[in-house]
């Protein structure tokens, strides 16, 4: 869960490459750029798209491991936590069908750490679960990995500091409002044309939403 401390400047020059902080978007909403990072996405779809997952289940199906961890403080001691998921995926699929399981996986795993996250043990240090910037900012990372070449965070237009607090100020921590999808939260800010009146669930870029995850079935698999 992001705090108001970690609010950044989004006009930087160099926001493509900040590997920490809190964005407010006129696009996205609010991004955070930890979770944004491409790198826990990047080592799912490698194992995809070169077809080398842990283990091998007859000649059809390969197994795919696929989690997401934190390390947190609680009550002075550090705890680390989190899912870890393991999936069959058929071989053979095109580059579109790899993209649509490396996002089904993605999502499920995503979702599932959320909830982990919201449960009462874990409320009673934080309420990071489902925060409003955290499947959006996980959206990002994966569209980072799989489709690299893109400046996905500067294409989500992001405000200045004074412009991000201001929307913080107005309308509370974003760890209080809870987001179960990825699509993002938009707020009344001065820096963004068109900006509502009122807070609103906004809709996904296309350059966001142009991979369909799949169903579990043909392509792909729970392991367990």
């Amino acid at each position: 869960m992001s705090k108001y401390v970690d609010i950044v400047d989004g006009k930087v020059s160099n926001v493509e490459t900040l590997r920490s902080g809190l964005v407010y978007t006129c696009v996205a909403g609010w991004v955070d750029l930890g979770h944004a990072r491409p790198d826990n996405a990047a080592r799912l779809w490698n194992s995809i798209d070169k077809e080398h997952g842990e283990g091998v289940s007859g000649g059809t199906w390969y197994g795919v491991g696929f989690g997401e961890t934190e390390s947190k403080s609680l009550w002075k001691v550090t705890v680390t936590d989190g899912v870890s998921r393991r999936f069959a995926v058929r071989h053979g699929l095109t580059r579109k069908e790899k993209e649509s399981v490396a996002l089904a996986i993605f999502l499920e795993v995503s979702l599932q750490f959320e909830s982990l996250q919201a449960d009462i043990f874990h409320r009673l240090a934080t309420d990071s679960g489902y925060s409003a910037e955290d499947l959006v900012s996980n959206l990002i990372g994966f569209y980072r990995a799989v489709r690299p070449g893109r400046n996905y965070v500067s294409d989500c237009q992001p405000v200045s500091k004074a412009a991000a607090q201001a929307v913080w100020n107005s309308y509370g921590p974003v760890g209080a409002l809870k987001n179960t999808a990825a699509v993002p939260f938009i707020f009344p800010c001065k820096e963004c044309p068109g900006s509502p009146g009122a807070p609103v669930c906004g809709v996904v870029p296309p350059f966001l939403s142009d991979i369909t995850p799949a169903s579990s079935g043909d392509l792909y698999l729970a392991w367990d």
